[in-house]
């Protein structure tokens, strides 16, 4: 990912600043990983929900319905707890963005910088001060 990054032309980065570009390489290698260490649970959670009911039926009876029933319940509150987080990480990734590209535009200014600046005075080490003065073009 990273290497096609760096060959992306100049049109295909049309409307992207490189905080974005940035930010998009972290999250999609953020988002194979997920799906990585996490695709398994779209079958193993409910396995493990029936697993655990009938071990629970059998060891509590009828009553043990309740808990699936409380089990089920819950889904709707996961699920808003998780269109919250969803809207909070939407928000963190517009800040990392303009944190990339403050950055990039910091390292970019201490790059250009000394090409915009001449030195003058005396010479090195005769113990007189160096006056840093902007060049014009």
């Amino acid at each position: 990912m990273y290497v096609r990054s760096l060959k992306l032309s100049p049109d295909g980065k049309v409307g992207l600043t490189s905080g974005e570009v940035a930010n998009l390489m972290a999250v999609d290698a953020q988002k194979l990983y997920e799906v990585t260490q996490e695709g398994h649970l779209i079958w193993a959670v409910p396995l493990s929900v029936l697993l655990v009911s009938s071990f629970l039926y059998q060891t509590l009876g009828p009553s043990s319905l309740v808990c699936v029933a409380v089990l089920i319940g819950i889904v709707p509150i996961v699920e808003r707890v998780m269109a919250g987080m969803m809207k909070f990480r939407t928000q963190r990734v517009a800040l990392i963005d303009s944190r990339v590209e403050l950055v990039a535009s910091m390292l970019r200014g201490m790059r250009d910088g000394p090409r915009h600046y001449i030195y003058t005075g005396n010479q090195p080490n005769s113990g007189k001060c160096f006056v840093l003065k902007s060049v014009t073009k």
